[in-house]
């Protein structure tokens, strides 16, 4: 295995594990950790220390994604103390990423072009569909011309059910939210490959996390042609317990897993449509019962979206013209002088740098001759359903 080494010497810095990107999860493993860390390290260089070895083996197991089939998306085990001490640097080095401190996993989002194209085509009809309604002069119209895109803005999932529960963050594909709601109404996930994100573990966190304020969830598996694409949307469920004082919230699938392309890239099921009513765009503190409003997408409709989304990527031999255009004038690139700010961030740069690999000389000197008595911890993993 290509980064064991990087592996094993992170396990020495940091207590955690990485579950395997295609999405499997392998079996529980003891990871022997020394009771007590070496306490040498200089105090003003933490997140410096810490942060080095972890994000190199962060950095490599996305790289390492970006070339097989791992539907951009990458789970590594990171308890909640690294998690904080990481957290700007995470932020500087991904563009993307979930955090469930309940579970101690860490997803990193590293979407297709063709994935990121799915969703906002997906995303601008939904939001085509809202503006078609606000021109209506009435209660709806009011209604819809108040709900906006969202894109990927981060989602705090803070509804637990009990004492212990942490504040889950999540990034959906898109989302549709009132501005005086807390959460969306709305959420899209779009799964690329079989190997990717679990849609309904997903419906199921934003769904009872929000404590069903989250209406609708929508989930699309789009895949390569070759293979089906599916939709799914999930609903909050309740029922009424049996003292009758209070409703127990669930979550249930209208469509589960409806085929609109098939094994062989042809559209399928073209007569079924999906359908969000206009009060699922808010919580029901907001949202009144609108009627007949709604929006609706029809697998026919969806089934043109990908062939949109695909047609935008022509590296993957999608254009089947291969008439992708782009400029063949011949320039010379005049580029800006760079000023003494520019030379300051660089000169910035260098010095963190030449800091990290001191202190992990440092650091790796400590470890040499620290000998203490070993315990073994059980590494609970991530167990999508």
């Amino acid at each position: 295995m290509a980064d064991k080494a990087a592996i094993d010497n992170c396990h020495k810095a940091q207590s955690h594990d990485l579950l395997d990107s295609s999405g499997s999860t392998p079996p529980d493993r003891l990871i022997d950790l020394p009771l007590t860390p070496p306490a040498t390290i200089e105090p003003h260089l933490p997140s410096i220390d810490a942060s080095g070895p972890v994000l190199r083996l962060l950095e490599s197991r996305s790289d390492r994604a970006k070339t097989v089939d791992s539907g951009g998306w990458v789970e590594v085990s990171l308890d909640q103390e690294q998690y904080v001490s990481l957290r700007g640097s995470i932020e500087r080095s991904f563009k993307r990423f979930d955090y469930d401190p309940n579970h101690s996993l860490l997803i990193l989002r590293m979407p297709s072009p063709i994935h990121d194209f799915f969703a906002n085509i997906l995303a601008d009809d939904v939001q085509n569909q809202l503006k078609d309604i606000a021109k209506e002069r009435d209660e709806a119209g009011t209604f819809a011309s108040r709900i906006k895109s969202g894109g990927s803005s981060t989602i705090l999932l803070s509804e637990g059910d009990s004492e212990f529960f942490k504040n889950i963050r999540r990034e959906p594909d898109a989302q549709f939210r009132h501005p005086d709601a807390y959460y969306p109404g709305v959420v899209v996930e779009v799964s690329y490959s079989q190997k990717g994100k679990s849609l309904q573990k997903l419906a199921q966190d934003y769904i009872l996390y929000s404590n069903g304020d989250i209406k609708a969830v929508i989930g699309v598996d789009i895949n390569y042609k070759g293979k089906q694409c599916t939709v799914s949307v999930w609903r909050p469920e309740y029922t009424r317990s049996e003292d009758g004082n209070s409703d127990e919230l669930g979550f249930t699938a209208v469509l589960s897993q409806e085929t609109f392309r098939s094994f062989d890239g042809s559209l399928c099921n073209a007569e079924k449509c999906l359908t969000l009513n206009l009060s699922d765009f808010a919580t029901d503190a907001l949202a009144i019962d609108y009627g007949t409003a709604s929006i609706s997408i029809t697998f026919s409709k969806l089934f043109d979206m990908i062939q949109q989304a695909e047609e935008m990527e022509p590296d993957r031999g999608f254009n089947t013209a291969g008439s992708a255009m782009k400029s063949k004038r011949v320039t010379r690139k005049r580029r800006r002088l760079s000023s003494p700010e520019d030379r300051l961030r660089s000169d910035d740069e260098r010095t963190y740098i030449n800091m990290e690999k001191a202190a992990e000389a440092r650091a790796s000197e400590d470890d040499e001759d620290f000998k203490g008595p070993m315990t073994k911890r059980r590494v609970r993993k991530f167990s999508p359903k």
